[in-house]
């Protein structure tokens, strides 16, 4: 189901409802930042992004987020769902990306990037 607003979320629940074993994939476009220098042109679908993620807290592996940029195309979503095995990611210029944290580490002066210190 394509997702253009917080509405079509709603919709899409009280399918899940009625289907208890169905998995849902919910495709918005540019609702989120995915990457360094990515604008959020899609802010009508950004919302969709948090609420659903509460869905998939509350109930996991029922959801799917796909999140496209305005140049690609869906596709064949349904097997790059399979592929991927993740619950959320975005494809920008053809490229799956999925969110991940990372280790910190320190630079050549022993401090922790993205950190400050108070000044002394």
């Amino acid at each position: 189901m394509a997702v253009h607003h917080v509405d079509d979320v709603r919709e899409a629940l009280d399918i899940a409802q009625r289907e208890p074993g169905a998995r849902l994939a919910f495709v918005t476009r540019d609702a989120l930042a995915a990457r360094a220098g990515d604008l959020v042109g899609g802010l009508d679908a950004a919302p969709v992004w948090g609420l659903l993620r509460a869905a998939q807290a509350e109930q996991p592996g029922r959801f799917v987020l796909a999140d496209l940029d305005a140049g690609d195309a869906p596709g064949p979503l349904d097997r790059l769902l399979a592929a991927t095995g993740e619950d959320q990611f975005a494809i920008r210029d053809g490229i799956v990306l999925v969110p991940r944290l990372t280790a910190m580490r320190a630079d050549a002066a022993g401090q922790r990037r993205g950190t400050r210190t108070a000044p002394s």
